[in-house]
């Protein structure tokens, strides 16, 4: 779950999803575009030298600099690395101003989706959302602090926010069939839960449910959407002040939940952002970071004192830790394993973007990750289920 700045580790039984092939249409990139990397540049598993400091290397899977987006025509973005050129517009400051203080360990990037995929070199659908006809789809969208913007799109489509018509023309498979691990329609919320926390038997929400160690009752609730911070503020006084201490969150995907509820395993999934140990069941016990990854029509599981006293659990010392989020971002492949990289649980710091550097590295942040990466550890957190929160 690296930090939305804050993102996996392959263990045995991991189920792995179908890979989501999003190359631009034209891969034919001439020299002469602004913030162009060269094939080479781009493909190596080392994207570039940590004293490479150079302005228009792209670090993000061969995303383009933002500073080149004006003279394209495209309206400025905010990131956590540049800030904003200017003063911030509206739109964009309710994400990044002073009522979100902890936008930037949670954001890499806040700016219009035009904007966002002319970054990531997805050139025709970046020019259909300034045309005319999709301008009032242009929102503002926002890229979590270890997530590339080609992975938000299967969401994106699925959300409707971006026209189906010319997506499919990036994708292998029509986009229904890839944002998840298997193809899974979005899961509605159950018409028993109201805004009012009640208890419910899991098999009335999840009827499709087989896990064992999912808990038999859970409680449950529905909340309108808001900003992070401000329906963190929310969720904390009004829904889970009551369960104690020692809670941890996870924010997902309608869409992802129902698979996650029929069997609550350990997963790497080519449209998810939080992978950066590995495969895994990730979670936090940051609320507002946790939010960032549920989104407007998510879903937040509570979690509640999980105990992980029989699973093997590894916190990774400072190289250890750069070796697998490394590994596991693309950056750096690791050529030997780390001690713990067979553990069952996965502790450590969710990523930052490292300050005032154009190139990929990564710095530990703030806030902690706990991530079941095996299936001991993933049985510890099924068991651990406490709250299941809504978000509409």
């Amino acid at each position: 779950m690296a930090e939305r700045e804050d993102s996996d580790m392959a263990s045995s039984g991991v189920v792995e999803s179908a890979e989501v092939e999003m190359a631009p249409i034209d891969e034919g990139e001439k020299e002469e575009d602004p913030g162009f990397v060269p094939e080479e540049g781009e493909m190596a598993p080392v994207l570039q030298e940590e004293e490479d400091e150079d302005p228009g290397f792209v670090s993000w899977a061969g995303e383009r600099h933002p500073q080149v987006l004006g003279p394209q025509g495209f309206r400025p973005v905010w990131s956590n690395v540049d800030g904003y050129p200017g003063e911030i517009p509206s739109d964009i400051l309710e994400w990044v101003g002073p009522e979100n203080p902890t936008a930037a360990d949670h954001l890499r990037m806040v700016g219009p989706i035009s904007s966002l995929l002319w970054l990531a070199r997805f050139d025709d659908l970046a020019r259909t959302m300034l045309s005319p006809e999709y301008a009032t789809w242009n929102e503002v969208m926002v890229v979590p602090s270890s997530a590339t913007i080609r992975s938000l799109l299967p969401d994106l489509a699925a959300e409707e926010r971006i026209p189906s018509s010319v997506y499919q023309r990036y994708t292998e498979y029509p986009p229904a069939l890839t944002p998840v691990a298997s193809d899974s329609p979005d899961l509605s919320i159950p018409s028993c839960v109201t805004t009012a926390t009640k208890s419910f038997s899991l098999l009335s929400l999840f009827p499709l449910t087989a896990d064992r160690n999912l808990p038999d009752k859970i409680l449950s609730v529905r909340i309108s959407f808001d900003k992070p911070d401000k329906l963190a503020q929310r969720i904390e006084r009004d829904l889970i002040q009551t369960l104690g201490k020692g809670l941890l969150f996870s924010g997902t995907k309608r869409s992802f939940l129902e698979l996650q509820m029929k069997w609550f395993v350990p997963v790497l999934n080519a449209s998810n952002t939080d992978n950066e140990f590995g495969p895994g069941i990730y979670t936090t016990s940051s609320l507002a970071h946790a939010l960032f990854y549920a989104g407007p029509q998510g879903v937040l599981l509570v979690f509640k004192s999980p105990d992980f006293q029989d699973v093997n659990i590894w916190e990774p010392d400072d190289n250890d830790w750069r070796t697998i989020v490394d590994h596991w971002t693309g950056r750096r492949a690791a050529t030997q394993k780390p001690l713990g990289w067979e553990s069952d649980v996965t502790k450590g710091p969710i990523s930052v973007a490292r300050r005032r550097s154009s190139t990929s590295i990564r710095d530990r942040g703030p806030h902690t990750q706990v991530v079941a990466t095996a299936y001991p550890g993933a049985a510890a957190l099924a068991r651990s289920l406490c709250m299941v929160i809504w978000i509409e």
